[in-house]
């Protein structure tokens, strides 16, 4: 079993909805500890567990707590398993650029004991775009995987401002930004190209 945690302060039904369409498991905060709900699932725990979300998340009473997901992948996981932390943990001083920097901690009380006794592998880290990005496009032109089931609108360069707007107000699943020069490289078939304006089937495709 792989796990992975996202999970922010305003919980969305559309997005446990999705995640039960593509053939995940669901886990609703609401509802109690997020590695508890997964231990019930599977006693031995998920031999994969990933941090998609970072500093920003909330804990099962939906109040912000900066180490919740971390610890809860470590409890989630079984012995002997992988952890990837993806989400966002970047500590900056305060700078008249970034006035509210101060506020994040650039340490978090974490659960190495757990971790040890697990004997758990831990990596995290920025991706590599230029690393990883052929091995995901070929993911999408094999068919194995199909991201625009996710994508709930398909915007040019000016309407970026509203899709922001849009997605900030959670009006908007997954919005792919289409530069000019792209379009006779790829597309989305069935997403929408009108924000706001969402189809039932949305599959990635790959021309050329």
């Amino acid at each position: 079993m792989t796990c992975l945690l996202c999970i922010r302060r305003r919980s969305r039904p559309v997005r446990l909805a999705k995640a039960k369409e593509i053939g995940a498991i669901p886990i609703d905060l609401t509802k109690g500890h997020a590695a508890q709900q997964i231990l019930k699932l599977d006693p031995n725990g998920a031999d994969r567990s990933c941090d998609c979300f970072g500093y920003e998340c909330v804990n099962e009473k939906l109040e912000p707590q900066k180490n919740y997901i971390t610890n809860s992948v470590v409890a989630a996981t079984t012995h002997g398993g992988v952890i990837g932390i993806v989400g966002i943990y970047v500590a900056q001083d305060k700078a008249p650029g970034r006035p509210e920097a101060g506020k994040i901690p650039p340490t978090l009380a974490y659960s190495i004991t757990e971790s040890w006794s697990k004997g758990l592998t831990i990596e995290a880290g920025v991706i590599s775009p230029p690393l990883l990005a052929p091995q995901l496009v070929e993911l999408v032109v094999s068919g194995r995987t199909t991201p625009g089931c996710i994508t709930s609108s398909v915007i040019g360069l000016e309407e970026v401002p509203e899709g922001h707007r849009r997605f900030n107000e959670h009006l908007e699943t997954k919005v792919v930004i289409r530069f000019p020069w792209e379009d006779a490289e790829w597309r989305v078939d069935g997403a929408a190209t009108v924000l706001g304006t969402q189809r039932p089937e949305q599959n990635a495709t790959s021309e050329g």
